[in-house]
């Protein structure tokens, strides 16, 4: 599903930067327009013990039964220097605190990377860690299960990490 997406983001985005000098709506031919096309895909679970976002109650694992990943799919106008990055991210949500961290990373990781061009998305998964603060209480936790665990704010710099490690990658 989630290459199902990439690919059509791909291709109306291919479209708007082949023709985005285009005064009309009206499609014409450039063989002479060039894209560049990259990709990228990392392994964005934790190592260690989180809490699992996307249901009103708390529920705290150490297990994993299939990997989370974060997958970047760049595409680049040679003709105008436009391009976009999509990042899809098997997470339950984005938000701006995650994906500014991501963009300053990648500004320390590249300094010709176009910030401003990063499209972040999540799968929409309610198995993925929680990184958003004052969603869930963590102090009704118990010594136990608050030992070792990775709370949100630990966990939004991991994948705002790993979204700037595939995005440049890609």
């Amino acid at each position: 599903m989630e290459l199902k997406i990439m690919v059509i983001c791909a291709l109306t985005v291919s479209c708007m930067l082949a023709h985005g000098k285009e005064e009309s709506s009206e499609m014409k031919s450039n063989t002479d327009s060039n894209l560049l096309i990259g990709w990228s895909s990392k392994d964005i679970t934790p190592k260690g013990k989180v809490n699992l976002a996307g249901q009103m109650y708390m529920r705290i694992t150490d297990k994993v039964k299939d990997p989370i990943t974060a997958t970047a799919l760049a595409i680049s106008s040679e003709e105008t220097g436009d391009s976009v990055i999509f990042v899809s991210c098997d997470i339950s949500t984005t938000n701006a605190p995650l994906i500014d961290a991501s963009r300053e990373m990648i500004k320390k990781m590249s300094k010709h990377f176009p910030v401003e061009k990063l499209v972040v998305n999540a799968t929409h998964t309610h198995t993925a860690p929680d990184f958003r603060d004052g969603i869930y209480d963590y102090s009704t936790l118990s010594a136990e299960d608050s030992e070792r665990l990775l709370f949100p704010k630990e966990n939004m710099i991991f994948i705002a990490e790993k979204i700037a490690e595939v995005a440049v990658e890609s």
